[in-house]
């Protein structure tokens, strides 16, 4: 059976092993500068580094009370950081921060309204093209629906 962290839709292991931190949650030299110049003080860096490592592993950002303690443990240490430094990833406001400069940082693009306008010109045109394709009905159709 398929196991659920490799399918199309990346979740959390439930007890991540050492070598999938190691391997997934270490910063590289890259997220670490990105990080220094983005956020300013430890707590910032801390919750910008565990948001952006999470994105890297899932390709979408997770509620950050999903994050599994033991992932935000191995940053932390990874980072040298105090046991009791809470990462700053409380408010909404900082979070769509830290999401668009995690975007921009990664080059991802957020295609929404295109993919939207897209779809209402896909849809208009299907509906000109399916009213003058319709077969006329008369009368006698009633008789013998379609």
């Amino acid at each position: 059976m398929t196991s659920i962290e490799r399918t199309a839709y990346p979740r959390f292991t439930r007890a991540p092993s050492v070598k999938e931190l190691r391997e997934i949650y270490i910063p590289t030299s890259t997220d670490i500068a990105f990080v220094a110049t983005t956020a300013r003080g430890p707590a910032q860096k801390f919750g910008l580094m565990i948001l952006l490592k999470v994105y890297q592993r899932l390709g979408y950002f997770p509620k950050p009370e999903t994050i599994p303690g033991a992932i935000i443990g191995h940053i932390r240490a990874v980072m040298k950081l105090p046991a009791d430094l809470v990462p700053d990833i409380a408010s909404n406001h900082t979070l769509y921060r830290y999401y668009a400069a995690i975007r921009e940082h990664l080059e991802i693009q957020s295609e929404a309204k295109h993919i939207r306008h897209v779809a209402a010109q896909a849809m208009h045109q299907a509906a000109q093209q399916g009213f003058s394709q319709m077969p006329k009905r008369t009368h006698l159709d009633c008789k013998n629906p379609l």
